[in-house]
């Protein structure tokens, strides 16, 4: 906001004019994942910021409980150009199986301002062991009988 300041005598006569910018609170972050999906337990939180934001505090809460007392709230530190997408990936995971929620809020060391928190997101942890089944029918007639062998590689993409 800019405010452009103009004084005058009681005459009528003009004194000094000035220009007063007022930096206002960073812009509540904008979530961008996970949102209302299925995660692995080292979960990668990505949001958007603004051009204000220099550091941030995150909450992760579970999905049943409010934010009066989150299971982690953690500082981070904006990285790169204004406005680029952020992100915090946990150093360690949370619990799997197991449904949470989480929330940011952008703060102004410049002005000391904050913004409001994010509207939370939900998301569910998922096993970091993915169980793989496979089902497999054989189907055939005659003589003579041979038995099925199966090689399975599994490769991670």
């Amino acid at each position: 906001n800019t405010v452009k300041v103009k004084v005058q005598d009681k005459d009528g006569g003009e004194g000094f004019s000035s220009t007063i910018v007022s930096v206002g609170a960073p812009v509540t972050p904008s979530l961008v994942s996970p949102l209302n999906d299925t995660t692995p337990v080292l979960t990668n939180f990505k949001w958007v910021g603004d051009a204000l934001s220099d550091t941030y505090t995150l909450e992760i809460a579970l999905g049943t409980g409010n934010f009066n007392h989150p299971l982690r709230t953690i500082p981070v530190t904006h990285q790169g150009a204004a406005n680029a997408e952020q992100s915090h990936k946990l150093a360690t995971g949370l619990d799997a199986g197991t449904s949470f929620k989480w929330r940011i809020k952008a703060k102004s060391t410049a002005t000391t301002l904050s913004s409001e928190f994010s509207q939370p997101a939900s998301f569910v942890t998922r096993d970091a062991h993915t169980t793989l089944v496979l089902q497999v029918t054989l189907q055939g007639t005659g003589t003579p009988s041979v038995a099925p062998k199966f090689n399975v590689k599994l490769f991670k993409s």
